[in-house]
C-alpha cells in the first residue's frame, strides 16, 4: 500500500520556486517613464498632503506606481547601476506586485483615517534608508514627512519609498518598507 503526504509549501517555499522557476521569462515590457507623477519630490508630497486633506483616496493612489510601472521600469530596473535589467517570470511579478499593491492600499486607508482632513502642511522631509540608484531609477528610501495642522500641531507620518525616473517622481508604496 502506497501513502502519499501531502507537503505544505511555506509562503518563502512558493516564493523561491516562482523565482527559481520562471527566472529565463522576462518581465513585462520596459516602459520610457512613469506616466504623472511630480516634477520634483516636493510637488510630490505636496500632492500628498493636498490629497490627505481632501480624504481623496483616488488622488492619493495616483501617486505610487501603477503596476504596469512597476513590472516594466522598478522591477527590471532594480539591478545594479551598468548591470543587466532584473529579469523574474510572469508569476513572480504578479505575486510582487500582488503584495505590494494590497499592503500598499491597506497604508494608504491608514494614512488617511489617521491624517486625512487634518489641514496639513508640509514642514520637512528625510529618507531613514537615504537614495540608492538602481540601473532603471533612483529610490528615496522610508520617507519621513514632517507636517503641521493648521491648528499648529505637529506630526510625523512615515511611509514607504518614492522612484525617480527621468526626472519625474511617485511612490512606489505607502508600506513602511
Amino acid at each position: 500500500m502506497t501513502r502519499r503526504l501531502k507537503i505544505r509549501r511555506s509562503g518563502a517555499a512558493v516564493l523561491v520556486g516562482l523565482l527559481l522557476g520562471a527566472c529565463q521569462q522576462p518581465a513585462s515590457g520596459r516602459n520610457s517613464g512613469l506616466e504623472g507623477g511630480a516634477s520634483s519630490i516636493g510637488e510630490l508630497l505636496n500632492q500628498m498632503v493636498s490629497a490627505l486633506n481632501t480624504k481623496d483616496r483616488g488622488a492619493l493612489e495616483n501617486l505610487r506606481v501603477t503596476e504596469e510601472e512597476y513590472r516594466g521600469i522598478i522591477i527590471p530596473g532594480h539591478a545594479e547601476p551598468g548591470h543587466a535589467p532584473q529579469r523574474i517570470g510572469e508569476e513572480a511579478a504578479e505575486y510582487f506586485w500582488g503584495v505590494l499593491d494590497t499592503r500598499s492600499r491597506f497604508n494608504a486607508a491608514g494614512l488617511l483615517g489617521n491624517a486625512g482632513g487634518q489641514g496639513l502642511e508640509v514642514v520637512d522631509w528625510s529618507f531613514t534608508k537615504g537614495v540608492k540608484t538602481y540601473a532603471g531609477y533612483t529610490a528615496h528610501r522610508r520617507l519621513e514627512l514632517r507636517v503641521k495642522s493648521l491648528a499648529g500641531s505637529s506630526e510625523e507620518i512615515a511611509t514607504g519609498s518614492i522612484a525617480e525616473v527621468d526626472g519625474r517622481f511617485k511612490f512606489i508604496s505607502f508600506i513602511r518598507d
